[in-house]
């Protein structure tokens, strides 16, 4: 894997533009709909199996993170807290090289089997935050 700085070409696609636009649209959708979002308390997953769904707590994590209550949303799920963090320095990253048109960062990857690497990690991360969920209760 390797990190490197590259200009945005004629033909290339902004990634960075498509990113912020797709977290502006969800952003607006929930400012004006999270009144209906907050009548969605049930999750299919758990009402059929009895145990919590993979992504279990993601939702109320979220809440608490807009509400600025992080210890509260790491407590109850790390891993997305975690996301939305990085979710929240990406767009930054992107609003200032949109804006600033600045050189990109792209990751380049040696090989295939990195990817696969990359894909295995994060599958394993997912899966410790369902053992959690499930050992807690969520």
């Amino acid at each position: 894997m390797q990190l490197r700085f590259a200009k945005l070409q004629p033909k290339d696609t902004d990634a960075e533009a498509l990113y912020l636009a797709v977290v502006g649209s969800a952003s607006f959708l929930w400012f004006f709909f999270k009144k209906q979002l907050d009548l969605i308390l049930f999750c299919p997953f758990k009402i059929i199996t009895g145990i919590p769904c993979p992504t279990c707590g993601f939702t109320r994590s979220f809440t608490l993170v807009i509400k600025g209550q992080f210890y509260d949303a790491f407590s109850l799920s790390p891993l997305f807290t975690l996301v939305i963090l990085a979710s929240f320095v990406a767009a930054v990253y992107s609003f200032a090289v949109v804006v600033l048109r600045l050189p990109r960062i792209r990751i380049e990857f040696a090989k295939s089997s990195s990817v696969r690497i990359a894909i295995l990690i994060i599958m394993f991360l997912f899966t410790l935050n369902w053992i959690r969920s499930i050992y807690y209760g969520l």
